[in-house]
């Protein structure tokens, strides 16, 4: 590793202020740990050749990419650049082997347009407000539904005690017709 004085961030351009950067061993740019897509543990555990032949996004993107030579379903016995042999000939190959047409557009289904990107971006941040004002929605009609319930229950125990008081004094009111009743009765006789 270099020494770490004036040293920026070629993907952010933000100064790295400790070791834990990675150069690549192609373009030889620096880069923190966020923009190299490397976990801190990943780093930790990473040896110092690994870490001198890391290669940035951008290089491993530059590389061509390679064919399916070494693809484990394969005739035995051709080599690498032989050409496949017909079924008859093969001794019972099932293996169909076909060459690709290179197209551009192959290159350029990698890269994401600036269209397709506040596309996806305006996706997302639909998704998270529709989200977001659900979860809050929701919770304002529990909180709402909590406080009423609050308020039924208070005045259900209200008038349970005045059906409480009504059924007392309807039988005190029996009660003292009853008395009544009987001192007539007795001051009848």
């Amino acid at each position: 590793m270099l020494p770490l004085t004036n040293k920026y961030c070629s993907g952010c351009r933000a100064p790295i202020r400790n070791k834990e950067c990675l150069n690549c061993s192609e373009c030889t740019n620096t880069y923190d740990l966020d923009c190299g897509n490397v976990s801190i543990k990943r780093f930790q555990l990473m040896t110092p050749t690994h870490k001198l032949g890391w290669k940035c996004d951008e290089c491993r993107c530059k590389q061509p990419k390679s064919d399916n030579t070494n693809t484990p379903a394969r005739a035995e016995g051709l080599s690498a650049r032989a050409a496949p042999a017909p079924f008859a000939e093969s001794g019972g190959s099932n293996v169909t082997q076909r060459t690709k047409q290179k197209s551009d557009s192959s290159k350029n289904a990698a890269f994401v347009t600036e269209d397709s990107l506040r596309l996806i971006l305006s996706e997302m941040i639909k998704t998270e407000i529709q989200s977001a004002v659900q979860e809050s929605v929701s919770q304002s009609i529990k909180n709402c539904i909590t406080t009423e319930f609050e308020r039924i229950k208070k005045d259900l125990a209200m008038i349970k005690e005045l059906k409480e008081s009504v059924e007392f004094f309807s039988s005190e009111y029996d009660r003292m017709g009853t008395q009544l009743k009987a001192t007539e009765e007795h001051v009848k006789n």
